[in-house]
């Protein structure tokens, strides 16, 4: 039986991306190998009060009512890529509404040259600190807000790879003394402050229905690794997060550099970095999948599920990235694939509607 002031609790931490205070309970039983990076491995939080939640939201990228249908089961969440310089597309988001989504916006700068004598044109962050971009912002901020319900916004995501353009590699690195603190690299610095204007913009505009994605690439090894480049970095702070995130995938032997890795060896890692910044807030696995080359996909699929009901309490969202790209990643590249998401979304604990989106 539900209690209504249970349900009252879930609903108000959603739509606000805020906690109440709550007594942690027992630790997870997680065991985590240590990352590869500079910074310490961290030991996984207690259980906090995110556990009285009523489940895990399910999402998917190109996965409409058709999908629902032979899964016989809903989504949660749908993931949408909004390209920077366009509208806020209400259209999209309203029709995610009507099918009882609510929508992931992955907002990316894709800039283009605009002339060999613009100091910004392959600066993006810095023009958005300088206030280069603020009429596209605000206005974008106006429209979200208009929207008036829920939606969870992705700017910046994977900032700490090397390949996209508002990536820290890509906008000063690890050198500390062009931009803002000598003490600081300015990649990640930049990031920041690109990420509190964009948000302080929003905060002006009351649009306060947007829910703030944070969302770093799996922990990796290399130059990519290196202390400087550390996700921790490029934490906008408590108060400009309502979602931690992690992206990262099961490359399989898809690709030359790749290998079959478990889900463990996938999210574990950064799971815990991010437990470490904030075990109070609730994590969304912002894109996540595995390909078929190497191993075996519908027992990773498998896997996949009973780990994040069972062992990663704090993640409490995970999409997936149903498309056939570098590699097929799509839930039914196999009817033996297929079948898994059928059992495993059938399973307690999944929640098939976000609060206020019931159809």
């Amino acid at each position: 039986m539900r209690l209504i002031s249970f349900l009252s609790i879930s609903i108000l931490i959603l739509l606000t991306g805020c906690t109440p205070l709550a007594s942690p309970a027992q630790p997870s039983t997680l065991t985590v190998e240590p990352a590869q990076t500079a910074s310490p491995t961290p030991t996984l939080a207690p259980m906090p009060d995110y556990s009285s939640w009523p489940g895990v939201y399910f999402g998917v990228f190109q996965g409409g009512q058709d999908v629902e249908q032979q899964l016989g089961q809903k989504f949660a969440v749908q993931l949408y890529y909004h390209q920077w310089g366009s509208p806020f597309n209400a259209g999209a988001f309203s029709s995610n509404l009507e099918n009882g989504w609510i929508t992931e916006s992955t907002w990316e700068y894709k800039a283009t040259l605009t002339g060999v004598d613009d100091p910004y044109a392959l600066q993006p962050l810095k023009a958005i600190v300088d206030g280069k971009k603020d009429d596209y912002i605000r206005e974008f901020a106006r429209d979200a807000g208009a929207f008036g319900h829920p939606l969870l916004l992705r700017w910046g995501h994977e900032m700490n790879g090397d390949w996209y353009i508002w990536s820290g590699t890509k906008n000063g690195g690890v050198v500390p003394d062009k931009y803002g603190d000598l003490l600081k690299p300015d990649g990640p610095e930049l990031f920041v402050d690109a990420y509190h204007h964009i948000h302080d913009v929003f905060q002006e505009e009351k649009a306060t229905n947007v829910l703030w994605v944070w969302c770093p690439n799996i922990l990796m090894g290399d130059k990519l690794g290196e202390a400087w480049n550390e996700i921790g970095n490029y934490y906008p702070g408590d108060e400009y997060v309502d979602w931690l995130c992690m992206d990262g995938y099961n490359w399989g032997t898809s690709q030359s550099w790749s290998s079959w890795q478990t889900f463990d060896e996938v999210y574990a890692p950064t799971y815990a970095r991010l437990q470490q910044i904030n075990s109070n807030k609730p994590i969304i696995i912002g894109e996540f999948a595995s390909s078929d080359k190497g191993g075996d996909k519908a027992a990773w699929v498998a896997d996949a599920f009973q780990k994040i009901s069972n062992a990663y309490p704090q993640i409490r969202a995970a999409v997936w990235f149903n498309t056939n790209k570098e590699t097929d990643w799509r839930m039914n590249s196999s009817e033996a694939v297929f079948d898994v998401f059928k059992t495993e979304l059938a399973r307690p604990g999944w929640v098939e509607t976000w609060p206020g989106f019931e159809k």
